[in-house]
């Protein structure tokens, strides 16, 4: 039986169509996935917008010359034509299977007596302002971040308040930072850390078998700093953190032994935050991009996330469908000694099943590509072809993409190669925006869809 979130899967696991919302909250076990009548399991939904109804207008050139001229400067034009045969071909799959049904599950628009979220938001205000108490900012993880400076001054030591589920209450301070959360619930390990010019980053390993349940307080009961309340999934790290600074990068090494045993991992997921002018003129209010692709491969770099992976292990790259992106990751590949052995295609459909803009479309693609690459088996062997999949669905907040715990299992846990047991694939997450059961994450949002917020 399929889990609620995919909607449809083709018999040869190559086309699906999938809940954006449902996925996210079905990797974070917050959701009732198998259909059972189990009541001890917390049924839970994940805020999200409207569904676009129908096609954006068209921004596609309108001449036959304009279009052979742009045509004409795409470096992966005879790609991007496969890929609009395969997302085609998909589509019709798709259709046929929804036949008079509806392309994504019913959205849970706000909670009981408030607005409905929206997909474009307005600027935030500055971090300065939010830690003044302002409660409008949008983004919960900079909400958090404000929360952890005001509480950690710089005289006297700092020191935070953890209530974990009501029952045990500990202290956080500068000059002890790790120690061990034990009570009836588990053990958890708890860190916390300086990064230079960002204030204080968190760290979290929980063992536990269901959500553990965080609230963080200010020690001083001020008004101005409210009370934030987090769920963390079962078997999950995280690392809330910059992945930009050396500083986030030791600790995040730490943790990761922690995590893995001093293994290796599986696979590494990684959703960059490429240049976008778009997202740079919103602002704080989507997120934070890199400046430029140079940047982007010297943060990457400065990773050193090959030294993390498993000999046989993969890394999942999203890329947008600007060559120069595209070019930095299949380098970053070369450097590593892996070969693209998968390309997954993220189709984007209005809530009609028709693509949200164009398929052949040459300034605005529908979809986004996944890279996925692997080291061969025996380098002297020619790399296998690359196996296309593609996956639709009917995209909600911005930048938000389906979840993919779900496929990635599939992937990793019938890996003949990596031989591992049953649920027991150990996968880091870069630039996350949510945690995921058994997964590590790391990033500078990482709790953002962790936040009591963004549910009902």
């Amino acid at each position: 039986m399929m889990p609620n979130h995919i909607l449809v899967a083709s018999e040869d696991r190559k086309v699906f169509l999938l809940d954006i919302p449902a996925s996210i909250a079905a990797a974070q076990a917050f959701a009732d996935e198998d259909n059972s009548s189990n009541d001890n399991l917390e049924r839970t939904r994940l805020l999200s917008c409207t569904p676009t109804s129908a096609p954006y207008a068209s921004t596609e050139p309108k001449s036959a010359s304009a279009r052979v001229k742009v045509k004409n400067h795409g470096k992966y034009d005879a790609l991007h034509d496969i890929y609009s045969r395969q997302c085609e071909d998909a589509l019709r799959f798709v259709r046929v299977a929804v036949g008079s049904g509806h392309f994504c599950l019913e959205r849970q628009l706000n909670k009981p007596g408030s607005a409905p979220q929206k997909r474009k938001r307005a600027t935030s205000p500055s971090i300065e302002t939010a830690r003044k108490g302002t409660d409008a900012t949008p983004d919960p993880s900079k909400r958090l971040r404000c929360v952890v400076k005001a509480s950690f001054p710089d005289d006297p030591p700092p020191s935070l308040l953890f209530q974990i589920d009501g029952y045990v209450r500990h202290r956080l301070d500068a000059k002890d930072p790790a120690w061990t959360v034990s009570s009836t619930l588990g053990e958890e390990k708890l860190y916390a850390f300086e990064v230079r010019h960002w204030g204080i980053g968190l760290a979290c390993y929980q063992n536990r078998q269901e959500p553990l349940k965080i609230c963080l307080k200010p020690l001083d009961r001020s008004p101005e700093v409210h009370e934030q309340h987090l769920r963390i999934p079962p078997g999950s790290a995280f690392l809330l953190g910059p992945c930009h600074v050396p500083a986030g990068t030791r600790e995040f090494q730490g943790l990761a032994q922690l995590y893995t045993d001093s293994e290796d991992f599986d696979m590494i997921y990684l959703d960059p935050p490429w240049p976008n002018r778009s997202a740079s003129r919103q602002g704080a209010a989507w997120y934070r991009t890199e400046r430029s692709v140079y940047d982007m491969e010297q943060m990457l770099l400065g990773m050193d996330l090959g030294t993390q992976l498993k000999p046989q292990g993969f890394i999942a790259m999203w890329v947008t469908n600007k060559a120069a992106c595209r070019d930095l990751a299949l380098s970053l590949f070369k450097h590593l000694k892996l070969n693209v052995v998968e390309e997954w295609l993220y189709l984007k459909l209005a809530a009609n099943g028709e693509p949200i803009t164009s398929i052949g479309g040459l300034w605005r693609k529908p979809y986004e590509v996944l890279l996925i690459a692997r080291a061969p088996r025996q380098a002297s062997h020619p790399p296998p072809g690359v196996v296309r999949r593609v996956i639709a669905a009917v995209p909600d907040l911005h930048s938000r993409k389906p979840h993919l715990k779900s496929l990635f299992d599939e992937l990793l846990l019938h890996d003949p190669v990596l031989g591992l047991p049953r649920s027991k694939a150990k996968v880091l997450e870069v630039f996350a925006r949510n945690l995921t059961v058994g997964w590590m994450s790391w990033g500078d949002e990482v709790l953002k869809y962790n936040w009591q917020d963004h549910w009902a």
